[in-house]
């Protein structure tokens, strides 16, 4: 001890209670810093026992962004929002709670963020841990799982980042899921996975809507299937979407064989294509910074960051001579997402809370099942922006075919979801996010 400083008196019994408290308080603190849990997002603490859970990742990227919205003001369910921000911003979700405190009628579901890489199986699981409640179950009811790579491009040329993200970042959550008793999820797959049908033996004319059939996925299925469904998937992107497709199925069967509901594992798969527009606000959107599909593209003609849409081949045998694609609103997809959720709800014929392999794990498209041609896409943000977009003809390119879309009405006749909005809807709401946010919600690079 200093001599020269004067001892400072006992502190009271109720200074050192104080103090006991607050060091147990830090240590609590300590432990959920180590695990990667944050505070919730909503206005006050809540506890946990209060709201069942669903754990969305890549919840701040552009679909998992508007999922999200849709389950705050929905209400029934409190979201654990998983994200690395490698590609999105914490911007979104900071606007998603804006916009569910104005559409909701009261205070909204907590929203708990994490910046955890789904790769990063050690930290998932204590996030996972982090939300057992006292009796030892956990208050994750069910995930919904976006977090992946999804460039065409990006996956010619970077293919072990994206076997790396989606199919191992898919099965270490996978695991995580069984290690911590969550035995439902829902799957954000893509379209994509149809791939080239031109030439293969049973394939639909280029006017026949894509069916979940055209595609089948089984836990085991001849090597011939196999290789039939791989060999027209002409990306490793649409590859890596169908090996995750398939570590489902697997996991559904191997933990789909008890007769009691409850510890069987459950998926819905979901596959779509081109997801377009926006919430209606303006508040949240897609903002890629190298745009693959059309809308995006065209949209950088708009704003003056592009100089033309190239269109390839515009003699095909269509209405207006340029290929038609199925697109859809992607509030239409998030709603079709929470239709999935429902799925595990033990009610209706259709549910999937009794069901053994393979009625547990079920396969639908989403989409509108009319399609657009890129020529009426582009007249269409022409008319919501007031502004001519400048286009240059080329070649087809080879592969394309003349029509995609896929058929959705499995999943009208069994979750009773049905696409409401249209091309003209999606460019409306895409351009209303675009003037407002004319950098995006990606963070800016500082000058040097």
């Amino acid at each position: 001890m200093n001599m020269c400083m004067k001892p400072s008196p006992r502190p009271s019994l109720r200074g050192r209670a104080g103090r006991r408290i607050n060091k147990k308080k830090r240590s609590a603190r300590r432990r959920l810093s180590r695990s990667g849990i944050k505070k919730p997002l909503a206005k006050k603490a809540v506890v946990v026992q209060d709201w069942p859970l669903i754990l969305v990742t890549g919840a701040n990227g552009y679909i998992g962004s508007h999922v999200v919205l849709e389950l705050l003001k929905q209400g029934e369910y409190g979201v654990i929002a998983i994200d690395s921000l490698e590609n999105s911003s914490a911007e979104s979700l900071r606007r998603v709670r804006e916009l569910a405190s104005l559409t909701a009628a009261g205070p909204h579901p907590p929203v708990y963020h994490h910046q955890t890489d789904i790769r990063d199986r050690r930290r998932l699981r204590a996030v996972f841990e982090g939300y057992k409640l006292s009796d030892g179950r956990n208050a994750i009811r069910h995930v919904i799982h976006f977090a992946a790579l999804k460039s065409v491009e990006g996956s010619r040329l970077n293919p072990a980042g994206y076997y790396s993200t989606n199919v191992l970042g898919t099965a270490g959550l996978l695991q995580v899921m069984k290690l911590t008793g969550v035995h439902s999820l829902v799957f954000s797959s893509s379209a994509v996975v149809y791939g080239s049908r031109s030439g293969s033996p049973g394939a639909p004319s280029s006017t026949e809507l894509l069916a979940e059939s055209c595609c089948p996925v089984r836990a085991h299925q001849s090597e011939a299937e196999r290789k039939s469904n791989y060999e027209r998937i002409t990306n490793t992107y649409g590859k890596t979407k169908l090996m995750c497709e398939e570590l489902i199925h697997k996991l559904c069967y191997s933990q789909g064989h008890s007769s009691k509901p409850e510890e069987n594992f459950r998926a819905v798969i979901l596959r779509y294509t081109n997801p377009s527009g926006n919430d209606p606000s303006g508040r949240i959107g897609d903002s890629p910074t190298h745009p693959e599909n059309l809308m995006p593209i065209a949209a950088q003609v708009l704003q003056g960051t592009r100089e033309h849409i190239s269109i390839y081949g515009a003699d095909y045998p269509t209405r207006d001579g340029t290929g038609v694609r199925d697109f859809i609103h992607v509030q239409d997809l998030a709603k079709g997402h929470l239709a999935a959720l429902n799925a595990f709800k033990a009610k209706g014929k259709n549910n999937l809370a009794r069901g053994m392999y393979p009625q547990n794990c079920r396969t639908y498209n989403l989409g509108t099942g009319k399609g657009a041609s890129v020529m009426e896409v582009i007249q269409a943000l022409t008319a919501a922006s007031g502004r001519p977009i400048k286009t240059k003809i080329g070649p087809r390119r080879p592969g394309d075919l003349a029509t995609v879309i896929c058929d959705p009405s499995k999943a009208e006749r069994e979750l009773g979801w049905k696409a409401e909005k249209g091309v003209l809807e999606m460019a409306t709401d895409l351009w209303k996010f675009c003037i407002s946010n004319p950098n995006g919600l990606l963070p800016q690079k500082r000058a040097n």
